[in-house]
């Protein structure tokens, strides 16, 4: 019986004979998940191998009945998506994958708002959320996939900017030669005012 395999392994060899001592066939059942190459069983994508062993005989010997044996051959490790810190925007945040692989096909969600990939660089891309409201929060999910492979799954949230309001007291009317008049004023945000 094969053992069972992953995607990315080395051609399995396969242990088969008959008590003829005439050579046996082996027949891949399904060539879009496995194939047989020098009598070895060669990964083609995920899914359940299926091999008959065969031997049609010959002038002493009557054709055998052919064996079939099955295995599993998994999806290899998943890639999970993971970020950089996320940074405040104006009705939105900027966040970096930071594993990006241009082998495996990426797409993005938000919970909220809206998200945009922009251009990959090296292993980095800048997803960018807007139409957040004021400190509103909202998680991307971003998700991997490629053949052969298991599929991944990364999650990050980030927070829009806070509006601020000014307070500004009305100064008095002054005449030419009054001292310099004290302004009142402050953010609600405790940030300093110009």
């Amino acid at each position: 019986q094969p053992s069972a395999m992953t995607y990315g392994d080395a051609d399995q060899s396969l242990t088969y004979s008959s008590d003829s001592s005439l050579s046996v066939t082996l027949t891949s059942n399904d060539t879009s998940i496995c194939t047989i190459v020098s009598n070895k069983a060669h990964i083609v994508t995920t899914g359940t191998c299926s091999i008959t062993a065969s031997q049609s005989g010959d002038t002493t010997y009557n054709a055998a009945t052919s064996v079939t044996r099955t295995f599993t051959i998994s999806g290899a490790t998943a890639l999970t998506p993971t970020f950089g810190s996320p940074t405040k925007t104006n009705g939105g945040y900027t966040v970096s994958v930071t594993n990006y692989d241009s082998n495996y096909t990426w797409s993005y969600s938000v919970s909220a708002g809206s998200v945009s990939a922009g251009s990959p660089s090296g292993s980095t891309v800048l997803l960018t959320v807007t139409g957040l409201s004021s400190a509103a929060s909202a998680t991307i999910t971003a998700n991997t996939s490629r053949t052969g492979y298991n599929n991944g799954s990364g999650t990050v949230s980030g927070t829009a900017k806070t509006n601020q309001t000014i307070s500004f007291t009305q100064p008095s009317a002054m005449t030419y030669g009054d001292a310099d008049q004290s302004l009142t004023y402050s953010s609600d945000s405790s940030l300093s005012v110009t």
